[in-house]
């Protein structure tokens, strides 16, 4: 059931913002199929692609046009960085003790490990 908007009629004695409110309607007669047809004005789809992506491109190519390597830099800087918080204030626990600085490789195959187990899971429910 499709909920339509219908402006109340203006009374001279309600106030502007009373008569600029919607009230609800589950009456469809108002509604044409015709007046909701989305006609766009320009080409639609993703535009302005760098010629690295192509129509087979991976998620990996894709996520590469917003995650740049400078962000990869930066998380694994800060990775690193509270790993060595970490032992610097707690050295004797065992993540401070067997701690290796992680690289950009090392996060983005966890990054994707993620992101495959969160597909899997959605899948499955």
């Amino acid at each position: 059931m499709r909920k339509t908007i219908n402006k109340p009629a203006k009374r001279n004695s309600a106030s502007r913002d009373e008569q600029l409110q919607p009230t609800w309607s589950h009456d469809c007669s108002s509604y044409s199929s015709t007046e909701a047809k989305l006609t766009p004005t320009r080409t639609t789809g993703p535009q302005n692609l760098p010629d690295s992506l192509q129509q087979d491109s991976g998620p990996c190519e894709i996520l590469n046009l917003f995650w740049t390597d400078d962000l990869w830099r930066m998380q694994v800087q800060n990775a690193n960085r509270q790993s060595e918080f970490v032992q610097e204030k707690n050295p004797k626990r065992y993540v401070a003790k067997n701690f290796e600085s992680t690289t950009i490789e090392e996060m983005k195959a966890f990054l994707w490990c993620r992101i495959a187990l969160e597909v899997l899971v959605r899948k499955d429910h």
